[in-house]
């Protein structure tokens, strides 16, 4: 929340600075340029290998984090429906087939809790 929060701070100031330029954010984007419009993805790529390349920490691109963030979310017990609407599936089928080896290694975990439940 506190991330949310300075970002919406930030979105306020590009707002102030751009006075009249400011073209407005009509979509609710939480990421905007600094005069309202949604973001160019070739600049949200240049920008994000300037981010990884100065963090160290290899070669990503914003698809990889997307998917991280999928599987991660599914391991960690998060309702697939919630993950495919996230993610903006037009189906949750498409999230299944896409997260499939996830799933199991997930209900594996379900399964064990409830049997050491009923083992006692």
């Amino acid at each position: 929340m506190a991330a949310l929060n300075g970002r919406q701070v930030r979105q306020d100031a590009d707002e102030a600075e751009a006075a009249e330029y400011w073209q407005g954010n009509s979509e609710g984007l939480v990421f905007t340029t600094a005069f309202g419009t949604p973001v160019n993805d070739r600049n949200m790529a240049r920008s994000f290998r300037a981010i990884y390349h100065n963090a160290g920490v290899g070669k990503w691109d914003l698809h990889e984090c997307r998917h991280t963030f999928a599987t991660l979310a599914l391991l960690a017990g998060v309702p697939i429906e919630q993950v495919s609407r996230m993610l903006g599936h037009s189906d949750i089928r498409v999230t299944a087939d896409t997260y499939a080896h996830v799933i199991p290694r997930h209900l594996q975990g379900a399964v064990d809790a409830l049997d050491a439940v009923l083992a006692g």
